[in-house]
């Protein structure tokens, strides 16, 4: 038998710098095309919102409490909402995640930001610029 070299363990910290590694990441952004036109997409899509919701907070405040009140709505089962999350997934061309038994929101949560690093990043500078521009 051959002796393969073992690699020693990373710490929690190694780990964290190794996929925070710009050159690792940039990497992995030229090699697909796809994930460069996804970049662009939710920088644009965060530019909106971070505007919208600068120069117009109000009424996205009255929006956020509508929404609040139709989740309330259906909590105490007087209206049901469905929403086919796998056709938005598609649509949006995102990775839809598996949710764990017994997962809370943030594993989810979490899960769903490391399959999808690119349009997370990508979201947040475009609402940072566009908060800033707004």
């Amino acid at each position: 038998m051959v002796n393969a070299p073992v690699q020693p363990e990373m710490s929690f910290f190694q780990t964290i710098q190794h996929y925070l590694n710009p050159r690792l990441i940039w990497q992995k952004i030229t090699e697909s095309k796809d994930v460069i036109f996804d970049v662009i997409v939710f920088s644009g899509v965060g530019f909106l919102v971070g505007f919208v919701l600068k120069r117009y907070g109000e009424y996205v405040a009255v929006l956020v409490g509508f929404i609040l009140a139709l989740v309330l709505l259906q909590h105490f089962e007087l209206l049901n909402i469905g929403i086919n999350w796998a056709k938005i997934n598609h649509c949006f061309g995102l990775k839809p995640i598996v949710v764990p038994e017994g997962g809370s929101l943030a594993a989810v949560y979490w899960e769903w930001v490391t399959q999808n690093v690119a349009a997370v990043i990508g979201f947040f500078v475009g609402f940072f610029v566009g908060l800033r521009v707004g």
